[in-house]
C-alpha cells in the first residue's frame, strides 16, 4: 500500500495560479482548486483501494489454485475419470514405465552376471596362480630333498669309509702279542 500512497505524492501538482485580490489570492479560485484536489485525491484513493482489493483477491485465488494443484498431484486420478485421449496417454505412460523398469532390471541382471563372471574369472586366475606357485614350491622342495638325500648318502659313504680307515688304523695301532711286552718294562 505504501507504494500506492507514494504514487499520489509523486504525482505532479496541479499548477496553482490564483489571481490577486485585495487581501491575497481570489478565494473562489482557491476554493475551486482545493475542491479539485480533494476530488483527485478521492479518485486516486478509490483507485488504490480497488487495486488493493484486486491484489487480495488475486492472492486468495493463487492460494486456492496452489491448494488445488497440490490435491491433484497427491491423489492419482483413476483412468476411468479421464477422457479417452488422456486415458490412452496414461496407459501408454504406464506401459513405457513398465518397459523402462523391465529394461533397467534386465540391464541390472546382466551387469550383475558380468560382475559375477568377472569375479569367477579372477578367482579362477588366483587359484591357478596359487596352484602354479605351490607346484613350483613343491618341485623346489623335492629338488632340495633329493639333493639333501644325495648329500646324506655321500656323507654316509664317507663316514663308512672313515670308519673303515679308523678300524684299520686301530688294528695297526693296537699292540700285537709280541709287542705286548715292552722290553723297557721288564
Amino acid at each position: 500500500m505504501a507504494v500506492l500512497d507514494n504514487a499520489v505524492d509523486a504525482a505532479e501538482p496541479v499548477p496553482a495560479e490564483f489571481g490577486l485580490a485585495w487581501r491575497g489570492y481570489a478565494p473562489d479560485q482557491v476554493r475551486r482548486y482545493v475542491v479539485g484536489l480533494r476530488e483527485e485525491l478521492r479518485r486516486v484513493t478509490d483507485q488504490r483501494d480497488a487495486l488493493v482489493a484486486e491484489l487480495a483477491a488475486a492472492r486468495a485465488e493463487n492460494r486456492e489454485l496452489r491448494d488445488r494443484v497440490d490435491r491433484i498431484c497427491r491423489t492419482p486420478l483413476p483412468p476411468d475419470a479421464l477422457q479417452d485421449r488422456l486415458r490412452r496417454m496414461l496407459e501408454i505412460a504406464h506401459e513405457e514405465a513398465g518397459e523402462i523398469e523391465a529394461t533397467a532390471r534386465a540391464e541390472s541382471a546382466a551387469r550383475a552376471e558380468r560382475l559375477l563372471d568377472d569375479a569367477r574369472a579372477a578367482a579362477e586366475e588366483m587359484v591357478a596362480e596359487a596352484r602354479a606357485t605351490a607346484e613350483r614350491m613343491l618341485t623346489e622342495a623335492r629338488r632340495r630333498a633329493e639333493a639333501l638325500l644325495l648329500v646324506r648318502d655321500r656323507v654316509a659313504e664317507q663316514l663308512g669309509g672313515a670308519r673303515r680307515v679308523v678300524a684299520e688304523a686301530g688294528d695297526l695301532l693296537r699292540p700285537g702279542p709280541a709287542e705286548a711286552r715292552d722290553p723297557a718294562d721288564g
